[in-house]
């Protein structure tokens, strides 16, 4: 036998069996469809009843069940009830576990068209704009009622939590898209996009030479329009859902942004520990030195000593010293300006710095982790020619953010979750 007779046979044997599974599936539907009383959702009978044929797309074919539609009075508009109760009323309907998994598609491929073509490979024909569709529907059920009380990977008593926050930027629609004539900037608008992480410590695990993975983790997203106070309530009720009220230990670790350290302030201070991320810190150290010391050279010794420094005792010194630099130098106008502007930064964060007792309590100095997430969203969310509309994007990143978190099918079929 060649390998083109064995992929005829291979295709054969599976088409015969996809087709028995759809016929089968087909039947129980129907008597499920059939059991279905002709009424709306009051219990009220529905009027002008019709047997009509209803066509429903499964992970083996399509499907195609014979139906009632009719009038609600209640309600004021023709419905069908099998389609209503099984199918949430969509008007192309999908079977649960097809909608599961086009819309993993949809979330997963770099674009719905290309999800759209991975279909095609299981032999079920689906559209684009159905994959996206699917997603929106998904994203529509994405309620937290939903959501068990703790997640999967939720710390216990023994355990230490983690937090690290931070954001990306997305490309959205602006308020002259689609104008020929418009600016570039009229066209297109960034948007800021707010993200976390959470795990337990114990679930860092080493991935290579100098390099660490997360056995399970829970993340956080939310839209730039949502704004930093709903932000804050999101990872507030991820922290508490990730074990928040019972973990031994917290830590809260972000870079430098202004809305970041009110979020930790306002909601984490009295309970976690923060920790200033410390490559992002040393970025601020290269600037304040580039601003006071122009030599190359000699900049490039400071820069490397005052690094082991700062890893060794922290920040409390740092501030001073570099105030003190700052006094005996005469400086250009906009130099001094940043300079100040960064020694104003390390004064403000001088104990978020204690990098030392962090690496000896096994705790990383980097917010490497979210930095991590924010380049997964932007993989799937920033790819070229994606200008995304406000209401688009919003959809896209819940159910992005449920699928990440392994929480997709609390939406789909809680029951079955």
């Amino acid at each position: 036998m060649t390998a083109a007779e064995m992929l005829v046979l291979e295709k054969r044997i599976r088409d015969k069996h996809m087709e028995e599974a759809r016929k089968e599936l087909e039947r129980e539907l129907q008597k499920a469809a059939s059991a279905i009383e002709p009424r709306d959702r009051h219990g009220a009978k529905l009027t002008h009843r019709e047997r009509t044929s209803m066509v429903v797309d499964s992970c083996f074919g399509r499907l195609r069940l014979e139906v009632v539609t009719g009038h609600s009075r209640l309600e004021g508009r023709s419905l069908t009830p099998v389609r209503e109760r099984l199918f949430g009323g969509e008007h192309r309907a999908m079977t649960p576990l097809l909608m599961r998994n086009v819309a993993r598609l949809g979330l997963e491929a770099g674009s719905f068209e290309k999800a759209a073509a991975r279909c095609a490979d299981w032999g079920v024909c689906v559209s684009d704009d159905k994959v996206m569709d699917t997603v929106r529907a998904v994203a529509g059920r994405c309620r937290e009622a939903k959501l068990p009380r703790r997640c999967a990977g939720a710390a216990g008593p023994e355990d230490v939590l983690v937090i690290m926050a931070d954001g990306w930027n997305a490309r959205h629609r602006g308020p002259k898209w689609g104008r020929k004539k418009a600016l570039p900037d009229e066209r297109v608008e960034w948007k800021d996009i707010k993200s976390a992480v959470l795990f337990k410590l114990s679930h860092v695990v080493g991935a290579g030479r100098k390099r660490h993975a997360l056995l399970t983790r829970h993340v956080v997203a939310v839209p730039a329009d949502a704004g930093p106070e709903r932000f804050g309530q999101a990872v507030e009720r991820a922290a508490i859902r990730m074990g928040m009220r019972e973990a031994r230990r917290i830590y809260f670790f972000s870079d430098g942004g202004a809305y970041l350290w009110n979020l930790y302030e306002y909601r984490f201070e009295a309970v976690a520990d923060g920790t200033l991320d410390y490559y992002h810190a040393m970025e601020h150290l290269g600037t304040v030195a580039e601003a006071l010391m122009p030599e190359r050279e000699a900049r490039e010794a400071w820069l490397e000593a005052e690094r082991g420094r700062v890893k060794r005792e922290g920040g409390a010194q740092l501030a001073g010293t570099l105030r003190q630099m700052l006094a005996g130098k005469d400086l250009p106008a906009e130099a001094r300006k940043v300079a100040e502007r960064e020694v104003n930064y390390f004064q403000k964060h001088k104990g978020h710095m204690d990098y030392d007792k962090r690496r000896k309590e096994g705790v990383p100095i980097g917010s490497g982790a979210v930095e991590s997430l924010c380049g997964q969203f932007q993989d799937r969310l920033k790819r070229r020619g994606q200008f995304w509309s406000r209401k688009g994007f919003s959809a896209m990143l819940r159910a992005y953010v449920w699928y990440l978190n392994e929480e997709l099918d609390y939406a789909i079929a809680p029951s079955a979750a």
